[in-house]
């Protein structure tokens, strides 16, 4: 829901800018749960029929989801054809590929029951580790599963500055994780304090109280606006 809600504000902000209006933003959580459903609605309204539960598996693309390996667990995403094919090179067997059952990805769709068990027989027979070189290799879509110490490990999450240390007036520093966007111009989450932090925040939601001229989002289910704010909404609050 929030990230729907900051699309619709900047929206909102574009449309103030090149027209001058403003918008009153109408966002309910119950909407946002069902648009992101995706795929699983245009199955449901086109072909008429409610999806079934597949655990990871993608209703429309086979085969596509977790399997086990011998050591642990990855998730196997071959998206088309030519990708099938290398990944059956890749396990030492491309006459599944050639197989007219598993030729193309409709028949897989059609066969999953027989071919979903074949792969997992074929992945069991090495490490993730062996599998992810071999598959990167050969250009066939894949990644692990990882626990949180797994996720905390890998050398691009640590690259990336993901975990960090925030000071704290009490207790010396406590560990957070870094918001996912960075801007050229902003201080270091690293370096700021939870209590400035908190400080700021308070004084900027002052301030916005003080304010008029904002914009205005709601959700049916949580909003705190009565009927004659709601009245008074044709001003431009942008």
């Amino acid at each position: 829901c929030g990230m729907y809600g900051v699309a619709a504000v900047l929206a909102a902000l574009l449309e103030r800018q090149q027209s001058g209006h403003g918008q009153y933003i109408d966002l309910a959580l119950l909407d946002s749960q069902v648009a992101w459903l995706a795929n699983q609605n245009m199955n449901y309204l086109v072909g008429g029929t409610p999806p079934t539960r597949k655990g990871t598996a993608h209703p429309n693309i086979v085969p596509y989801q977790a399997f086990a390996t011998a050591d642990g667990h990855l998730m196997l995403a071959v998206g088309n054809d030519g990708q099938f094919l290398r990944f059956c090179e890749t396990a030492g067997r491309p006459d599944v590929a050639a197989d007219a059952r598993y030729a193309t990805n409709q028949s897989r769709v059609a066969h999953r029951g027989e071919l979903v068990p074949l792969v997992q027989d074929w992945l069991r027979m090495r490490t993730t580790g062996q599998w992810l070189t071999a598959l990167r290799a050969a250009n066939v879509p894949c990644g692990p599963i990882n626990d949180l110490a797994q996720v905390f490990s890998e050398p691009q999450v640590r690259h990336r500055g993901m975990r960090i240390e925030l000071p704290h007036p009490t207790a010396g520093t406590v560990p957070g994780v870094r918001g996912m966007a960075r801007r050229a111009a902003s201080t270091s989450a690293s370096r700021r304090s939870i209590q400035g932090r908190s400080s700021r925040t308070a004084a900027a939601a002052s301030r916005s109280r003080a304010r008029r001229g904002s914009v205005t989002v709601t959700s049916p289910s949580c909003s705190t606006r009565t009927r004659t704010e709601r009245a008074r909404s044709d001003r431009r609050t942008v």
